[in-house]
Formats: C-alpha cells, sequence, structure tokens
C-alpha cells in the first residue's frame, strides 16, 4: 500500500520518459568546472574542460589544453598542470602551464612555475623559482 503510494506521487512530480528514450537532446551539460567555496576535494582532478576553483583542494590538478582559475580565498595544496593558469588564492605546489601563468594581486603562491610567458602583479607573492622558457602553444 505504501509502495502504491509513493509511486502514484511520484508520477505527480516526475515526467514519465518510455522505455528506450534519453533525456540527452533536453538538456545540456555544463561546460565549466566550478567547485565553490565550501568545497573540499582531495585526489587528482582531471578536466578536460576550463577549470574554476573557489574552494580547497588537495592533491593534484591537471587541465592540459584549459585553463585553471583559483579565485581569491581558495586554498590548493596540488601540482597544477594546464594549458593556462590564474592564481588569485593561495597555492602550495608547483604550476605547469602550456601557455601563460599569471598571479594576481593577493595571490600567495609557495613552488615553482615554468611557462613561456608569466605575469606577477603588484601585491602578488611568490616563493619559489621562475622558468620562462620555451615557445606558447597557440590558442585552439
Amino acid at each position: 500500500m505504501i509502495a502504491a503510494a509513493l509511486l502514484f506521487a511520484a508520477r505527480q512530480y516526475l515526467p514519465m520518459v518510455p522505455r528506450g528514450t534519453t533525456l540527452a537532446g533536453r538538456r545540456r551539460m555544463q561546460t565549466h568546472v566550478h567547485p565553490g567555496a565550501t568545497l573540499v576535494i582531495k585526489g587528482e582532478i582531471i578536466a578536460q574542460e576550463p577549470l574554476t576553483i573557489a574552494g580547497r583542494v588537495d592533491g593534484t590538478i591537471e587541465a592540459q589544453g584549459h585553463m585553471v582559475t583559483i579565485q581569491p580565498g581558495a586554498h590548493v595544496a596540488a601540482d597544477i598542470a594546464a594549458a593556462s593558469v590564474v592564481v588569485g588564492g593561495h597555492v602550495r605546489g608547483s604550476i605547469d602551464a602550456e601557455r601563460r601563468i599569471e598571479l594576481h594581486a593577493g595571490a600567495e603562491v609557495n613552488g615553482d612555475l615554468k611557462a613561456p610567458r608569466a605575469a606577477v602583479e603588484d601585491g602578488a607573492f611568490l616563493n619559489g623559482k621562475v622558468h620562462v622558457a620555451g615557445i606558447a602553444v597557440p590558442a585552439a
């Protein structure tokens, strides 16, 4: 009796989809990953799309061919490898970019930077080595 009542309630609020059909055509997948300020991720992140970090990440971040943005207030204890990296928060680990690394005012980085281009704004803090060499990979 309870199961029948739950099934009836579910049918009122959930659309009925005929067997063998998909909802893929009705919804677009999100094309940008944005872990929020209260989110803590421990482990390995491998992204095939742009990535913005507002919370805390402990581990590694890899987004080959895409941009990684570390927002002000974010705390990252990870090595980062991406096409471009923009830092406004705190990073403890090495940053390796195919094209460019930017450290904005208020950013704190404890680790080495490696990229064909690098920019450090007044007010950014860097404790590490900077290796600027190679040819920038053109944007796709």
